[in-house]
């Protein structure tokens, strides 16, 4: 199989924890390192890593079988926005509709991320920790727990909740490419 080159691996969430990881693991495979709304046992408080009111939030959505509820239930503790465009929202529920994630799945995704607690040291290669401020789930003080294991930097977005990419998508490019290597990435305009 061909190489792809240089990757810049980004993750979001459970997804951050997941290129962590991958990171960890197959750094050979990755040449920098974004984590967005991340949290990591050992490093950071359990009491940090899922706030009571979305550990509450997500025992309802498990108990909520209309794709639309539930995508309203996770938009309220994913979102620091009031208002989600039409079309975007539209399309989550037509998603949540069409593939709907099972109880069972919703359940190992929430252990998974509860167990993960990988030792931190830094990389090797350029690792960025970004969080938002508003997050409603994952108090962003474990972004500067996760940095300062991995002497990466971090950066706040004073109004964005656990969703960066859907309350603060620019700013999120902008970091990216202000801070990525310019020969592993380029980012379109």
């Amino acid at each position: 199989m061909p190489s792809l080159g240089p990757v810049l691996l980004v993750g979001l969430s459970l997804g951050s924890m997941v290129a962590l990881s991958w990171a960890q693991q197959f750094g050979h495979e990755i040449q920098g390192l974004a984590l967005l709304s991340g949290s990591v046992g050992g490093v950071c408080p359990r009491r940090w890593r899922v706030s009571p009111a979305a550990a509450a939030a997500f025992a309802k959505v498990a108990l909520t079988s209309k794709g639309a509820d539930r995508e309203a239930i996770i938009l309220s503790i994913t979102s620091a926005q009031t208002d989600v465009p039409h079309n975007a929202w539209a399309r989550w529920c037509e998603i949540a509709t069409q593939r709907p994630v099972s109880r069972r799945t919703m359940a190992r995704q929430l252990v998974a991320a509860a167990r993960f607690k990988p030792t931190l040291q830094p990389l090797g290669m350029p690792t960025l920790v970004l969080a938002g401020a508003k997050d409603k789930i994952v108090n962003p003080a474990c972004a500067g727990r996760i940095a300062k294991a991995l002497a990466a930097p971090v950066h706040i977005h004073p109004h964005a909740g656990h969703d960066l990419s859907l309350d603060a998508a620019d700013w999120v490019v902008a970091e990216l490419r202000a801070w990525a290597p310019s020969e592993i990435v380029t980012i379109p305009k």
